[in-house]
């Protein structure tokens, strides 16, 4: 009876897993975190060369299909690309979809690229560049 339930729990264990391994990362409550640094605190050594890459991005976005300049930062409503809304209290898009945790929707849920060239300063060569 011991060995029947710990090989029970074994295969319910195995069977969540792969459940869990199969649901895209943003949909899976579990992933927190895909191709990131770590965590550190971001206190600047004046030693230190940083570039930034703020600045005119060329983007793209799914439901707009028009390439378009893009400041960043910036908020793509600002700058054209969808509506500017606001609510005073809970979400203006609670309506758009029936909320069903962690599954997402794909409609009216807007996804963009930025795209953009810079080159890397030739005293870098040699050092990690994050």
């Amino acid at each position: 009876m011991r060995r029947y339930l710990i090989l029970s729990f074994l295969f319910c264990a195995a069977g969540i897993q792969a459940q869990e391994e199969m649901l895209p990362a943003w949909q899976n409550p579990e992933v927190n975190e895909v191709n990131r640094l770590p965590i550190h605190a971001d206190i600047t050594n004046k030693n230190e060369e940083r570039m930034s890459l703020h600045g005119i991005w060329q983007f793209e976005c799914d439901d707009f299909p028009t390439v378009k300049t893009m400041p960043v930062p910036g908020m793509w409503e600002m700058n054209g690309v969808g509506e500017p809304m606001y609510c005073g209290i809970g979400y203006e898009w609670k309506t758009w979809w029936t909320n069903n945790p962690p599954q997402l929707p794909d409609s009216a849920n807007y996804k963009g690229t930025y795209k953009r060239m810079w080159t890397v300063p030739k005293n870098w060569k040699g050092r990690d560049v994050m």
